[in-house]
């Protein structure tokens, strides 16, 4: 029997309609497709807009893949999704194997050719676990390059207690230990008025790693209007904040994802103590992961991420650029290559 054609609908806007919501439920979905973080960011970064590509069978949606578009003039620039956060790649569980790879080759059709565009300059997409293999053969044969992207993370299934005693390394339970014993304490919230006092410590470390920081108005944004699902982490001493992580909660995952200390402490560990809050409060909230990203390039955090215990998983990041984007870029190098 001939399988029905699979037909792709397109949504452009802050936030996906209620039958990509009601995917996402059925899918436990990640960040990416939470119609909270793609609104924050339309709202608080340039230019931004969102594109949702869906499958439907009987008016509900069976598949899905969101995207941004930022567009310059008339040129555009295509992120699923942003800022090392894996996509949401959205089949419905109930699918039959052979109308999954149906789904799945249409919704990467439709990347794809977004991608190639004559105005798209670049796309990029990350993804990790199965997604990582669904994605390979079809993103390459559009030409698309891999790289490889490892990210340290806690397992949290077997519960807080067990992260103690079998992965976090003693000598960071002793910088905790220390730290408590010296006058810091951990607190968890929510308030966007937090942000005024990380900024400082914020934007000093993007300095320090050569790295551009978030606005401002996007992490307040994000405390705002997620719905509890992203908060801060918080150590302060006699009151005085020495660090914090804005974390997310999606799909069973926490992500520590914007974070930084104060650069001189003395005699406390303020980086250690936030990763003990942060995992405080996954296992509190039921987290199966606790995901601290990946590194950015700073053999540092990398080396501290290890130190602390954490595992490492590999995440795929996906890039076309366009021949167009390659010009200018070797224009801007001086014809270089």
């Amino acid at each position: 029997m001939t399988r029905p054609a699979v037909v792709l609908d397109f949504e452009r806007g802050a936030r996906p309609g209620p039958s990509w919501r009601r995917l996402r439920a059925a899918c436990g979905g990640g960040l990416a497709g939470a119609g909270f973080w793609t609104a924050a960011l339309c709202d608080h970064l340039p230019r931004r807009t969102g594109v949702w590509a869906t499958v439907a069978e009987a008016g509900e949606a069976v598949g899905g893949l969101g995207w941004l578009e930022t567009a310059r003039g008339p040129l555009r620039t295509l992120e699923a999704h942003h800022a090392g956060v894996p996509c949401d790649l959205l089949l419905h569980p109930d699918l039959d194997p052979a109308r999954r790879r149906d789904v799945l080759a249409a919704l990467l059709g439709a990347w794809t050719a977004a991608a190639r565009a004559p105005l798209a300059l670049a796309a990029t997409l990350h993804a990790e676990g199965p997604a990582a293999d669904d994605v390979a053969a079809s993103l390459a044969a559009a030409g698309f390059r891999r790289t490889a992207v490892p990210v340290a993370y806690f397992p949290l299934a077997q519960g807080l207690e067990h992260v103690e005693a079998h992965l976090l390394k003693k000598n960071r339970r002793n910088e905790r230990n220390r730290s408590l014993r010296r006058g810091c304490a951990t607190a968890v919230t929510s308030e966007p008025a937090v942000i005024d006092e990380f900024l400082p410590i914020y934007h000093a470390a993007s300095r320090r790693w050569g790295a551009r920081p978030l606005p401002a108005a996007l992490l307040r944004g994000l405390l705002a209007d997620g719905g509890g699902r992203v908060y801060c982490t918080t150590v302060r001493r006699e009151g005085v904040l020495l660090g914090a992580h804005l974390c997310l909660e999606a799909g069973g995952t926490v992500t520590a994802w914007v974070g930084s200390t104060v650069e001189d402490p003395h005699d406390v560990f303020p980086a250690t103590l936030l990763v003990w809050a942060d995992l405080e409060e996954a296992c509190r909230r039921g987290a199966s992961r606790l995901d601290l990203g990946g590194h950015g390039g700073q053999q540092g955090v990398a080396q501290f991420k290890e130190l602390l215990g954490a595992l490492t998983l590999e995440r795929a990041m996906w890039r076309r650029t366009s021949r167009l984007a390659a010009a200018a870029l070797a224009l801007g190098r001086g014809g270089r290559p």
